[in-house]
């Protein structure tokens, strides 16, 4: 088990670098999540999406989630989380998660976790831009309960 590596970048996500960080010979089950800029949503066509976060605070809600994920699933899960910042074009990588455990269930189940609660809790917003001009900043959760 490696410390969880966990970043916000304002490049490109270098996945073979995402799934070096979880390479662990003790583990049966490496699952990989790519989340992707899509060209539609609800009716819109998007031309790209700009994410901007508090990276320093988005690290320490990535570091909390993967402590909880341990937790959960076992302390022996090596955790990778890579969020971009700043324009990502469709069909561009914006978050990249990878969990090696053990077996196969547990990455799974931790990998689905880590992202679920990513998208509520960590500080980065999303901006779409559509075809035609306009963007606009997208509904999010609150920071704050």
């Amino acid at each position: 088990m490696s410390d969880p590596f966990l970043r916000v970048i304002a490049e490109s996500i270098n996945v073979p670098e995402v799934l070096r960080q979880v390479e662990d010979p003790g583990c049966g089950g490496r699952v990989f999540f790519l989340g992707v800029v899509r060209s539609k949503n609800g009716g819109e066509t998007v031309e790209a999406v700009t994410y901007d976060a508090v990276a320093p605070l988005a690290v320490k809600v990535f570091q909390k989630l993967a402590a909880q994920a341990r937790e959960r699933w076992g302390q022996n899960l090596n955790i990778a989380v890579v969020h971009r910042t700043g324009r990502v074009n469709v069909g561009e990588a914006g978050v990249a998660v990878a969990v090696s455990a053990p077996h196969r269930r547990q990455a799974f189940e931790a990998c689905a976790f880590l992202i679920d609660r990513i998208k509520v809790e960590a500080p980065i917003w999303k901006k779409e831009h559509y075809a035609g001009g306009p963007s606009r900043w997208l509904e999010g959760h609150p920071l704050v309960g």
